[in-house]
């Protein structure tokens, strides 16, 4: 008897130690009504852990496999869409039903499609090892209070004119506690996570401004660690305008900065508390040598502040 049963044991472990389940499904367009192509998308478990990353066919068409230790018939399952045509919002599936999956996308009613003519100043991320932060779209998904402390604050910095040309469009909002439940390994993280990492955006594409992004980081009680990436407006009202790009090139070609290849961004710069406008120019020689050149321009003023020089070797 103790033979068979052991036998029986062998012939088990490798069977169970190998289950994995295959998820196929389609992501579809709602206003095309065909299938999304070349998508990229999170496989999310408790709508915090990030699984695996997948993406669609040109067909919009996905197939994904789940292994033996992602499978947990108390947990929940997400496809996050990470596109920024469409709302990062979680779409729940079940992959003990086996069934093919057809997912409707929301579409982003904000997207507007990059400009070569504009400039863009994204939103930058941190990695929390698997686990996967919400991501808010609006001061409204905040507790009341920590809210209104927000909102006051921004007045106070930037005036009520300019505060209302900002949207919270992205970020990522950390619970602590969960973070360490679902990736242990971040208990050694040299650094302290912060609840809130919040990106405010505007974009005024009459001055070739296609997207700024201003990054402010909170803690839990909505005391601010870091302040938000903008002048600061109601004490130096000059700061609330804004050179187009234009204006901008025609100073850095009055400074014989600007060439062919030249590379043009927007930022805040908090030694100045200003806004700038960066024309980056970079050559190589035979020697694999580069030899960069930054001109910085006071978005508010057209003041030339800086010009920052850099060099380098570089690999053929």
């Amino acid at each position: 008897m103790n033979k068979v049963l052991k036998i029986i044991i062998l012939l088990l472990v490798p069977i169970v130690s190998f289950a994995q389940i295959k998820v196929k499904g389609k992501i579809i367009n709602p206003i095309t009504e065909k299938g999304a192509p070349n998508l990229d998308f999170y496989v999310i478990q408790n709508n915090d852990k990030w699984i695996d990353i997948s993406e669609t066919n040109e067909n919009g068409r996905f197939i994904f496999t789940l292994s033996d230790d992602e499978l947990d018939s108390l947990s929940s399952y997400q496809i996050r869409i990470s596109d920024d045509k469409y709302v990062e919002i979680g779409y729940d599936f079940d992959p003990f039903e086996k069934l093919k999956l057809k997912i409707i996308a929301e579409v982003d009613t904000s997207y507007i499609p990059r400009d070569s003519l504009m400039v863009y100043l994204g939103c930058t991320y941190t990695s929390y090892g698997f686990y996967y932060p919400r991501k808010p779209n609006s001061l409204s998904e905040l507790p009341a209070d920590i809210h209104s402390k927000i909102e006051n604050h921004l007045l106070s910095r930037l005036g009520e004119k300019f505060y209302n040309r900002l949207s919270l469009t992205d970020g990522e909002i950390v619970d602590v506690n969960r973070l360490h439940i679902v990736d242990p390994n971040t208990l050694d993280f040299r650094w302290r996570p912060y609840t809130y990492n919040l990106c405010f955006t505007f974009r005024d594409t009459t001055i070739g401004i296609g997207l700024f992004t201003a990054e402010m980081v909170l803690d839990s009680l909505g005391d601010i660690i870091d302040e938000i990436q903008l002048p600061n407006v109601a004490n130096n009202l000059t700061k609330h305008n804004i050179i187009s790009l234009a204006e901008a090139r025609l100073i850095a070609i009055r400074e014989n900065h600007f060439q062919k290849g030249t590379v043009v961004e927007i930022d805040y710069d908090k030694d100045y508390d200003s806004i700038v406008w960066l024309f980056i120019k970079t050559n190589y020689n035979d020697n694999n040598e580069w030899f960069s050149s930054t001109l910085k321009i006071d978005a508010h003023t057209g003041d030339i502040l800086d010009v920052d020089e850099a060099d380098g070797f570089w690999i053929r």
